[in-house]
């Protein structure tokens, strides 16, 4: 009589928690209607809503301005006009007449 008291503790127990850990599989269990009777409405009521899915695009990098500086022209240097060399004296006449 224990024995079979203990048994059937133990199948209920098995039961319940087997009934509350995991989705309920069998056919033969029925959950019960929660709507009330008289207010259901069918599928047919009920216009069927589009589900459009868009993809919202990642938000593209902005470009980094980079700044490539133009380099300066280099002023060309005016050319130093170079001096006329000066003759070198030869013998020239001299006011008077005479050579030196």
């Amino acid at each position: 009589m224990i024995r079979r008291r203990f048994i059937s503790a133990i199948v209920a127990g098995i039961i319940i928690i087997s009934g509350c850990t995991g989705p309920n599989d069998s056919p033969n269990t029925a959950s019960p209607d929660s709507t009330p009777t008289g207010t259901q409405q069918t599928a047919t009521d009920v216009p069927a809503q589009p589900t459009t899915e868009t993809d919202t695009p990642s938000p593209t990098p902005t470009a980094t301005e980079t700044k490539t500086s133009t380099p300066t022209p280099t002023p060309t240097p005016t050319p130093t006009p170079t001096p006329t060399p000066t003759p070198t004296p030869t013998e020239t006449e001299d006011d008077d007449g005479g050579y030196y």
